[in-house]
């Protein structure tokens, strides 16, 4: 059997004046984790950070982790959890395999379950996101795209014959004020618009390959990442001169945080490159490899500025 790549959590500090960065603290399942697979991470309103790994919930509770599985949560669809998001005063859990579960964020208890028994048409969920409409937004290994006003029904992407829309296998979604966009595995892109779910096809096809992931970093358009280089649906979806540095480069994820820096996943997910802003006009890359295989799927921003990695 295959050993699993050991996965390292690193907190990055950082300043909009201070040109550094710096390694605060390291975590791994030798000490607090529960897992070495973190798939997804997001804060909620009350500043804890959560981590969707394969062996169930860690929350960060500023000083430590506390873990959530099936032993300590009723009806948790699953402790093999891909992806998760804040709604409100809602976790939404999605897994690999069992649908989605709905964690209340003060009873502490799952208030809802959705499954391919009842209103989804995959249990396998590959992504979730919210709006500030209100909206979950999800997507299911197969390809399919849907949405959920929370305790409404969920409903799903459908053609102009009334049948299930399929985008490609595995796809990622990003977001910006209006649009959702997805990437699928087979290197479909597609437009979505949020209001009306009218869609469209993006261009031609990409590359095949198991790399593709999409991004928002401005309030418009998205940046759809590849092993081949990034490609922008328009010019204000990315700062020029960061495209310019890696536009042909191999690039698994871009975050842009609240200090104007731009943090780009090379390398199959083992090297972490800073493009800070200067206080000028200047660019100035800082890198950061790992020395062991650290495999990150998801960046995380929180409140207060720490990039999780």
């Amino acid at each position: 059997m295959m050993i699993r790549t050991v996965f390292f959590l690193c907190l990055f500090w950082f300043s909009a004046k201070v040109a550094t960065a710096q390694i605060v603290e390291h975590w791994s399942l030798s000490n607090e984790l529960k897992s070495n697979i973190i798939n997804s991470g997001r804060q909620d309103g009350e500043g804890f950070v959560w981590f969707a790994t394969t062996n169930g919930l860690s929350r960060y509770n500023g000083h430590s982790f506390d873990h959530f599985d099936q032993s300590v949560l009723d009806n948790l669809c699953s402790d093999n959890i891909r992806a998760i998001c804040i709604h409100k005063n809602e976790l939404w859990i999605g897994s690999d395999n069992h649908g989605i579960s709905v964690l209340d964020l003060e009873s502490y208890a799952i208030v809802r379950n959705y499954t391919a028994k009842d209103e989804l048409p995959s249990n396998r969920i590959m992504d979730l996101l919210a709006t500030k409409d209100g909206e979950i937004l999800m997507a299911t290994w197969e390809g399919y795209i849907g949405w959920s006003k929370g305790q409404g029904a969920v409903q799903f992407l459908k053609d102009s014959e009334g049948n299930l829309m399929k985008v490609g296998s595995s796809p990622k979604i990003a977001r910006d004020q209006k649009y959702l966009y997805s990437v699928a595995e087979n290197g479909a892109r597609y437009k979505i618009n949020l209001k009306t779910k009218a869609y469209a096809l993006i261009g031609e096809h990409l590359k095949a390959s198991e790399h593709f992931s999409v991004t928002s970093l401005e309030t418009s358009g998205a940046v759809f990442c590849s092993p081949n280089g990034v490609y922008p649906t328009n010019e204000a979806a990315i700062d020029s001169t960061v495209f310019t540095a890696i536009k042909d480069e191999e690039v698994f994820y871009v975050l842009k945080d609240k200090g104007e820096s731009h943090w780009i996943v090379q390398d199959d997910r083992r090297k972490l490159v800073r493009i800070q802003k200067g206080l000028e006009t200047d660019f100035s890359p800082r890198i950061f490899e790992s020395k062991n295989n650290v495999h990150v799927n998801d960046l995380l921003e929180d409140a207060s500025q720490n990039i999780w990695v």
